[in-house]
C-alpha cells in the first residue's frame, strides 16, 4: 500500500444478483417511458418544477434499541434494562404521524394512510401546484386499486423507479430533477469487465485454503516416490502406473 499511495483498502457493498445485472441502457429506457408516457398526458410542467417533484422512501426506525452494557456477576446470563416507547409519541414533531402494522413493515394499508391523510393534506395545505410526481419504490404491496384511484382524483402521478434501481437513482437529484438520464454519473455504478477486475481480495479465498489443506494431508501420507511420480504425470491425460493407484492419482 506504501507502494501504491493512488490506491486505498475499503470495505465492498453488498449487491443482490438483480442490483447488479442492472445496466446503463435499463435505466436510460426506463427514463424513455416515463417521458414518454408524461408527454402523451401533457404533464410535462410536473418534471419542470421542484417543488412539484417528491420521492418516497422507507428505512429502520427501532422503537426499542440495543441495550447498553453494563456489570453483572459471575454466572448471571443476562441483564436486563426496563424500557418503553411511549415518550416517542410525544417528542415527535406535531405535523408527523405515526401507524403500526402486525408485521412492522410498510403495507398497502400504511401507504394508502399516510398518501391520502398526510402528503395530499400537506400539498394542500402549502399551495403545491398540482399535478405533482411522486416517486417510489417498486414494491407491488404499496400500489393498489384504492391508492390508484385516490392519486387520480387528487392529481398525485405515482411513478414506481425502475426495480432495484434506487441505489443508482437517490438521492433526487440523480437525474429526477431535473428529469434527465444524463444527470447520473453512470461510470460510478456501470463499470466494464475490465475495470472489474480492478478490486483486488487481499484475503485468501477460504475454499481454496481449505483444498490446499487437505492437499497436504492427503500426500503427508504417500510415500515420497510415488509422490514424486505423481508430480511428474501430473499433466497426462491417463494414469499409466499401477491400476490400484489411479483413483488416488486423479484425486
Amino acid at each position: 500500500m506504501a507502494r501504491h499511495p493512488d490506491i486505498s483498502e475499503r470495505l465492498t457493498q453488498n449487491l443482490t444478483n438483480c442490483r447488479s445485472d442492472l445496466t446503463e441502457d435499463r435505466i436510460r429506457n426506463w427514463f424513455q417511458e416515463i417521458n414518454d408516457y408524461l408527454v402523451a398526458d401533457h404533464l410535462q410542467a410536473a418534471v419542470k418544477h421542484l417543488q412539484r417533484i417528491y420521492y418516497a422512501d422507507g428505512t429502520a426506525f427501532f422503537l426499542v434499541p440495543k441495550g447498553t452494557k453494563c456489570l453483572i456477576r459471575k454466572g448471571d446470563k443476562t441483564g436486563y434494562s426496563f424500557i418503553g416507547n411511549a415518550h416517542i409519541v410525544n417528542m415527535m414533531p406535531k405535523k408527523w404521524a405515526i401507524d403500526k402494522s402486525e408485521s412492522g413493515w410498510m403495507t398497502s394499508h400504511t401507504f394508502f394512510e399516510y398518501v391520502a391523510n398526510i402528503f395530499s393534506p400537506w400539498l394542500s395545505e402549502n399551495e403545491i401546484p398540482r399535478p405533482v410526481l411522486f416517486f417510489v419504490d417498486e414494491h407491488a404491496l404499496h400500489l393498489t386499486m384504492d391508492l390508484s384511484n385516490f392519486c387520480t382524483e387528487n392529481q398525485i402521478i405515482l411513478v414506481a423507479l425502475y426495480p432495484n434501481a434506487t441505489h443508482v437513482l437517490e438521492p433526487i437529484t440523480c437525474g429526477l430533477f431535473p428529469f434527465d438520464p444524463n444527470a447520473i454519473n453512470y461510470a460510478k455504478y456501470f463499470k466494464d469487465d475490465k475495470n472489474k477486475s480492478n478490486a483486488v481480495n487481499t484475503k485468501p479465498n477460504l475454499e481454496f485454503k481449505v483444498k490446499k489443506r487437505i492437499s497436504r494431508i492427503f500426500e503427508s501420507q504417500i510415500g515420497n516416490e510415488k509422490l514424486s511420480n505423481f508430480k511428474h504425470k501430473e499433466e497426462a491425460d491417463d494414469w499409466s502406473g499401477e491400476v490400484k493407484d489411479t483413483n488416488l492419482f486423479m484425486l
